[in-house]
């Protein structure tokens, strides 16, 4: 199917790194006035310049204030973006000082079934990724687990999409898997048709976070194609199955789908992984 074969295009089609950072992009677009968390812990200096004198620290998961967007930019392990002058908490006072924007997470989000745990996530760094019959530069990021304010764990991702690609993290409980207390996905859409649409899945079991899938999502006009996982407490088969449903179709008259292929494959999660069943 047409819709299938873009789909696998598309997810060859990563976050690359361009010279062109632009101000509408996702990964330069902390709005004045508003506060964020820390993404890596990461000195505070009086001017926006790496070797300007340090103010103080900031942790990860620390808030600050971004105050103003700098035109200076600087550039980390291939990732190039803004300063900002922020506010931020220097050992009880209050103060204003210069951090770099690779440092401040772009999304965070707690957990459903513990108030206590915050993820957060942002730009690691740009990486060569190896496609087959090429390399080429992609945006990596870091998701971390926070418990009660401490840092527990962190993964490293590709991300999807373009630079203006919107993300969305969302923790969802454990969903009837004994061994897992939060099943965390990060979705990345374009909103419009043809646009990425793709979910990483990971699990978090209390002390580490574990990379599972990247799942897309495509359609048009007439035809649609999803990959999902369903989860114990969404089905009635047996206890801690976790289901992989892959289907594909179009839409009829009333834009009802019409299911031209839908497949199940079975899986349990032992061993800090998914594994297949017969």
């Amino acid at each position: 199917m047409k819709i299938v074969f873009f789909i696998l295009i598309l997810l060859q089609t990563t976050l690359n790194a361009q010279n062109d950072y632009t101000f509408n992009s996702l990964y330069r677009s902390f709005e004045e006035g508003k506060s964020f968390y820390v993404l890596k812990s990461s000195s505070v200096h009086v001017a926006p310049f790496i070797t300007a004198t340090t103010l103080g620290k900031v942790a990860t998961g620390a808030v600050v204030r971004v105050e103003e967007r700098m035109d200076e930019i600087f550039k980390v392990q291939g990732f190039r973006t803004n300063w900002y002058r922020i506010t931020f908490d220097n050992n009880g006072q209050l103060e204003e000082g210069y951090l770099w924007g690779g440092n401040i997470a772009i999304g965070a989000f707690n957990a459903q079934e513990d108030e206590g745990v915050l993820f957060l996530y942002g730009v690691d760094h740009i990486g060569l990724v190896d496609r087959g019959n090429y390399t080429e530069e992609s945006i990596q990021l870091r998701l971390y687990a926070l418990l009660n304010t401490k840092v527990q764990d962190s993964v490293v991702f590709e991300a999807m999409g373009t630079l203006y690609t919107k993300t969305q993290g969302r923790a969802h409980g454990n969903k009837g898997l004994n061994a897992i207390k939060e099943i965390v996905e990060l979705a990345f859409s374009d909103g419009y048709c043809g646009g990425v649409a793709a979910t990483v899945t990971l699990f978090w079991d209390g002390q580490k976070l574990h990379y599972v899938n990247l799942l897309s999502n495509g359609f048009s006009s007439k035809t649609f194609a999803n990959r999902f996982y369903i989860y114990p407490q969404e089905h009635l088969e047996q206890q801690q199955l976790i289901i992989l449903r892959t289907e594909a179709g179009s839409f009829d008259a009333n834009s009802r789908p019409v299911y031209l292929r839908q497949v199940d494959k079975r899986y349990i999660w032992t061993n800090n992984k998914l594994n297949a069943l017969p």
